[in-house]
């Protein structure tokens, strides 16, 4: 007896060791971790047993009744041997068996922080699961606006203006007029006709259409002017045939069209030859020509025929005066390849 309480003088204060144990045991309850509730209830009991009842008095076994333990209900056979009531066996054991089951005061200060830690890594668990909750819930808004609830009312969005894919009259009326006017600056006569034409079916009296119509008239007669003074007739009498169509249609006047007719009968008529079109050259034998040659001179006469590289041209010139006078008469042969052009006029 005397040895245990010797030992007891320097020992812990397992009271207040057990005073510690007893929030750690409620929380680790509240957190549905009841197991290590009653092992920390047990340990906890165990310390109060060791802890004497009265500071002053020298630490000894208790020989009164045993203290009655709280009963749980156990999860396993185990935990009834932890937590069951001290016996009359208990009462007997010697005091060195006592002493050897008593927890030294290194242990219990280790056991206490590693209960410490085993609380503080619950703790940073519970944490990590609320923060990912957290952050779930912050995300939550987004998915929130794709499917609303039915119960909110939702602002419909403004509807966006969209063109109509169908263009009213005076719409289309303004694209064809366009794309005849780009079309006539351009020298493309046929399609810019082919335009207004479809124009004239949606609005034949309108402005925009009768000005159009009436530049591709005036272009038609400019251009029948160009191709019939390089004495392409067929191609003059179709853009002028062209012009009086479109004239007719729209009700123009038909005066610059016999205009143009004069002035083209009144030129004097011819047919372009190439120099290497040898058939065509043959073809106009005897007949009046004028030859254009590199550098811009011009040589006249009749085309007699072709002496092989050369054009052979039937020339004469006059001499002499009044009845004295006279004509000397004589072949030019001319190198094909110096002759830029032919020009061979009716008679």
């Amino acid at each position: 007896m005397e040895g245990v309480s010797d030992g007891d003088a320097d020992g812990p204060d397992y009271l207040a060791l057990a005073g510690q144990l007893f929030p750690v045991a409620r929380l680790f309850e509240s957190l549905g971790f009841m197991s290590i509730s009653r092992e920390l209830g047990y340990v906890e009991r165990v310390l109060t047993e060791f802890s004497p009842a009265d500071p002053e008095r020298p630490a000894v076994a208790p020989t009164a009744a045993p203290v009655t333990a709280e009963r749980v209900p156990y999860d396993s056979p185990g935990d009834a041997l932890l937590d069951r009531e001290p016996d009359a066996a208990d009462e007997a054991l010697p005091h060195s068996v006592r002493d050897r089951l008593r927890i030294p005061k290194p242990v219990g200060v280790m056991l206490f922080v590693l209960l410490l830690v085993i609380l503080g890594s619950i703790l940073i668990i519970r944490w990590h699961d609320v923060r990912q909750r957290r952050t779930a819930l912050e995300s939550a808004p987004v998915v929130i606006e794709q499917t609303p609830s039915p119960s909110v009312p939702t602002p419909s969005p403004t509807p966006r203006v969209v063109a109509s894919p169908t263009p009213t009259r005076a719409e289309e009326l303004a694209d064809l007029i366009g794309q005849a006017r780009l079309a006539l600056q351009e020298g493309d006569l046929d399609r810019a006709i082919s335009l207004v034409s479809s124009a004239a079916l949606l609005d034949i009296g309108s402005s925009s259409v009768i000005d159009t119509a009436q530049g591709i008239v005036s272009a038609l007669i400019a251009r029948s002017d160009a191709v019939a003074a390089e004495g392409d007739w067929e191609q003059e009498q179709q853009l002028l045939d062209r012009a009086r169509e479109l004239s007719v249609r729209f009700g123009f006047p038909a005066a610059p069209i016999d205009s143009a007719a004069r002035r083209h009968a009144s030129i004097i008529r011819f047919e372009t030859i190439r120099p290497d079109d040898i058939s065509s050259i043959l073809a106009a034998k005897g007949r009046r020509a004028r030859v254009y040659l590199e550098g811009g001179s011009v040589e006249e006469g009749r085309i007699r025929g072709v002496s092989g590289p050369s054009l052979e041209l039937d020339q004469s010139t006059k001499v002499g005066g009044g009845f004295r006078g006279g004509e000397v008469r004589y072949v030019e042969p001319i190198h094909l390849d110096l002759i830029t052009e032919i020009r061979v006029y009716e008679d």
